[in-house]
């Protein structure tokens, strides 16, 4: 029989509630140290076809000072979940999401930290 282990990721960025059409959350974090970025992300609505509507992030060599990588961008199509991993290399991540011109009733995201 073999054994399974399962990391209890500790949640580091996370949003559970409404958001209101035209606005943007965003949120950055320390990631020194660790290899991926693990989470879930959901939404009521889809967002806007532009480039600049979805979740977006973006990484920094320099802790934060500039944002030098944009890693990875997703879009939402509405009540779909997304799982989502994205490799780190730099020291700091910053997570953007902007939903255009369409009100979330619900949105919700959630992720962690998964060690080297």
């Amino acid at each position: 029989m073999s054994k399974i282990y399962i990391q209890n990721l500790e949640n580091v960025i996370s949003y559970n509630s409404s958001l209101a059409k035209d606005l943007t959350l965003s949120g950055s974090l320390h990631c020194a140290g660790y290899a991926k970025l693990v989470g879930l992300f959901k939404s009521s609505a889809s967002t806007d076809v532009a480039a600049a509507c979805g979740l977006h992030f973006k990484q920094s060599a320099d802790y934060g000072i500039t944002w030098d990588l944009t890693s990875a961008s997703y879009k939402s199509t509405a009540n779909a979940a997304s799982a989502i991993s994205i490799d780190i290399v730099g020291n700091a991540i910053k997570v953007d999401f902007y939903n255009g011109g369409s009100n979330s009733a619900s949105l919700r995201f959630t992720f962690g930290l998964r060690p080297i």
